[in-house]
């Protein structure tokens, strides 16, 4: 068995063959490490702040209120950390699933939402107002149907579409 003990040339220092074969194996994963640090770095710099996605949602609002969301937008409109709140209907609205109580309840729901971004335009008080429609989050759905730590609720309208 070789030690590896360095060996001076010069002012080249050389180590032992294993020594070698460990800096080779070193130098090829070495792309590896620095592609996947470099793909972390930019998720993390992608990663709007708490901010600019309230801006960006309240300015919605104004347009279209409850804002409609899909799974990507309801998981970027909820991801933490943030600095407001969010009440998100979580519906089935098509009449597939037959819920009528979604149906019942979705305008007055609207109206909630409406009136308070008429008296909030600013978006002073920091709350958002969304609609999620199975259709368009069925994910959502069923993360938020296996949630260990909410209370009991009822899901019949969508429980023949769950797995």
């Amino acid at each position: 068995m070789q030690l590896a003990t360095p060996r001076t040339t010069g002012h080249l220092h050389s180590f032992g063959r294993s020594s070698f074969l460990n800096c080779k194996f070193r130098m090829r994963w070495l792309p590896a490490f620095l592609s996947a640090s470099l793909l972390a770095g930019g998720a993390l710099a992608a990663k709007k702040s708490s901010e600019e996605r309230f801006n960006k949602y309240q300015a919605k609002s104004l347009t279209s209120t409850p804002v409609k969301l899909q799974e990507g937008s309801y998981k970027e409109l909820t991801s933490s950390p943030r600095d407001y709140s969010v009440a998100v209907l979580l519906t089935a609205l098509e009449a597939r699933f037959g819920c009528e109580l979604c149906r019942e309840f979705h305008p007055e729901w609207d109206l909630l939402a409406h009136s308070w971004i008429k008296g909030d335009k600013a978006g002073d008080s920091r709350h958002l107002f969304g609609t999620l429609d199975f259709s368009d989050g069925r994910n959502i759905f069923l993360e938020v149907c296996h949630a260990p730590n909410l209370p009991s609720l009822s899901w019949k309208c969508v429980t023949n579409y769950l797995p």
